[in-house]
């Protein structure tokens, strides 16, 4: 039957052509159809996947000698081969076979091959000569793309008993033989945050849910609204702030061409790197990658007892005038993550000797007396610290005074007493030197002059009871005004 047209059915017009590498394109014989329109079927295909295509060449004329016997599809996905499964002829299957050059079957059979050029690939149908007067239907499959796109053009060109160039088809309708690869089934989730994996603490950021294809196409006709759910390891900031990660309740969201993104998610320790989840359920899910947390901007200053965030808070602290203390200042955000340690002024209160001062990073406390107060670390912006209360101790006993009861006046034969006081290097009085510590009493001193020569005295050596680093002895008698004798108490061990 000649004149088949189907009606009233819409297409997609696409701006681009692939044409065919013909030499040229021109009037054919008398005996040739003037006009075959095309279709093929169907339209959108999946990407990755292997597909039946049904292609319609439809002889248009109203002559009844209008014939064809010849026709070439293009196959824009250059790296698929094709393989025809069934060719009709006016309505007609015929017996099909694979041949490698270009010759016409007889009646009832058809030919086909497969040719690829320059990257530009078609399969070609050799019918019996001039036997194609209404219609030709070839069923053939294929391999698609992994990859999305548009405007694939299958087109096509025919010729009648090899008279011609060949003269190209036209569409049957707008669209008529474009492909179109569409995306899979949903398959999996990308997780992306705000700043590309490089958050800060603190501050709130969104993430981005992209749906994919297993062959990782953009799922664009994943819309509307789905139930997610997050999870993570993401953990509580340090103490002493100890500020708890947020994120957006789990529930509907409404994505718009495969992606949503939802905001709402913080983050606060410094300290690791966690990974955000979403699940949609049934197995479509997906991971971000790990996730820097950076520092948050410097909120307050701590001083401590270790550099570079190595240390500890200054709450109390004893020492002795033998030691130094360094402290030093470190910085932190406003989650307690450290950041640095950071220049202040340096003050002290109470009576720490020498009073502390300077600017820096750190500080030395020196002490030369004892005493006791706080080091403080003045920030010009961020919120400043002290220590606790900082005593300053004597340092280890390292000798006596020894001053007589009238202070190095005694009056011949008159008994008088002697305080001893025990020392640190840095001349502090040792007040921890207490209880029963043995003394031996040595001096100078000698007889009076004749005739009496009477003798001095003194204590035996033996145990003394110090209290705060004193004890006054007595029992000692000098008896020679002649002289300026010098008493010397030991304790042992220099």
């Amino acid at each position: 039957m000649r004149g088949k047209v189907i009606k009233n059915i819409c297409g997609i017009l696409f701006s681009t052509i692939i044409l065919f590498p013909l030499s040229e394109i021109e009037a054919a014989s008398d005996s040739q159809a003037d006009t075959v329109k095309v279709v093929i079927s169907p339209h959108n295909v999946v990407a990755g996947s292997a597909q039946d295509f049904t292609y319609t060449f439809y002889i248009v004329d109203t002559s009844p000698t209008a014939s064809a016997d010849k026709f070439v599809i293009h196959n824009p996905f250059t790296d698929k081969e094709i393989t025809v499964e069934e060719i009709l002829i006016d309505g007609v299957s015929q017996w099909i076979q694979r041949i490698a050059t270009a010759t016409h079957p007889d009646s009832g059979h058809c030919y086909w091959y497969y040719y690829s050029s320059s990257g530009s690939d078609s399969l070609v149908i050799l019918a019996p000569t001039s036997g194609v007067l209404d219609s030709l239907v070839v069923t053939f499959s294929e391999g698609i793309p992994t990859t999305t796109s548009s405007s694939n053009h299958f087109t096509s060109y025919y010729d009648d008993t090899n008279t011609g160039p060949y003269t190209k088809c036209t569409e049957k309708f707008s669209g008529a033989w474009d492909v179109e690869v569409i995306p899979g089934a949903a398959h999996h989730f990308t997780v992306v945050t705000e700043h590309s994996g490089a958050e800060t603490a603190n501050s709130s950021f969104s993430l981005t849910v992209t749906c994919y294809d297993a062959e990782g196409n953009v799922k664009t006709d994943y819309t509307g609204n789905h139930s997610i759910t997050w999870t993570w390891d993401a953990t509580t900031s340090p103490a002493p702030r100890s500020v708890s990660p947020t994120k957006p309740a789990d529930g509907v969201q409404a994505f718009s061409s495969g992606s949503v993104t939802v905001s709402g998610f913080k983050l606060t320790n410094a300290g690791e790197t966690p990974w955000i989840k979403v699940d949609a359920g049934g197995g479509l899910e997906g991971t971000s990658a790990l996730i820097t947390v950076n520092v948050g901007t410097l909120d307050y200053v701590r001083v401590e007892n270790g550099p570079n965030g190595t240390g500890n808070e200054v709450t109390t602290h004893s020492m002795t005038t033998e030691e130094t203390y360094t402290v030093y200042a470190a910085g932190y955000d406003d989650c307690s993550n450290y950041r640095e340690d950071v220049s202040v002024s340096w003050s002290s209160t109470g009576t720490l000797a020498p009073a502390v001062s300077g600017s820096g990073t750190s500080v030395i406390f020196d002490p030369t007396s004892t005493g006791s107060g706080t080091i403080v670390a003045d920030h010009a912006t961020a919120t400043d610290d002290a220590t606790g209360t900082i005593t300053v101790n004597p340092g280890a006993a390292h000798h006596f005074t020894v001053v007589t009861e009238h202070n190095g006046v005694e009056t011949a034969n008159n008994s008088f007493g002697l305080m001893v006081t025990c020392y640190d290097a840095e001349g502090n009085v040792k007040t921890d030197y207490t209880g029963n510590h043995s003394i031996t009493w040595t001096w100078n001193a000698s007889t009076s002059p004749l005739p009496r020569s009477v003798s001095p005295t003194k204590p035996a050596d033996g145990v003394q009871t110090f209290s705060s680093g004193t004890v006054t002895v007595s029992g000692f008698k000098l008896t020679n005004a002649g002289e300026s004798p010098w008493i010397k108490a030991e304790a042992g061990s220099g």
